[in-house]
């Protein structure tokens, strides 16, 4: 944040107010997804992906197993309608 403090805006008293508010939906960009397990002491570890993996026209891995799980975490913590907003692929439609 001390680096880019002369670049952010000054939050004042009203805006917390106003972003503390509830909120009726809930917006998900969601691109792409990793694997994750629980390494030997415990902690996160990434799971390398298999050769050959589908990727984008940019490079990301197309993951389309997470436009569930993201969601469905997401839903089970908030509860709250949700969009996906965006996925990160172009269609060409």
């Amino acid at each position: 944040m001390k680096r880019y403090e002369a670049y952010l805006p000054q939050i004042m008293d009203e805006d917390m107010k106003l972003i503390s508010e509830p909120i009726d939906v809930y917006g998900q960009n969601i691109y792409n997804g990793r694997c994750v397990r629980m390494g030997a002491d415990g902690k996160p570890e990434d799971v390398k992906r298999y050769e050959g993996f589908l990727k984008t026209a940019i490079d990301w891995p197309v993951t389309p197993e997470v436009l569930y799980w993201g969601p469905k975490f997401l839903y089970e913590r908030y509860q709250k309608p949700m969009y996906i907003t965006e996925n990160g692929i172009f269609s060409g439609c």
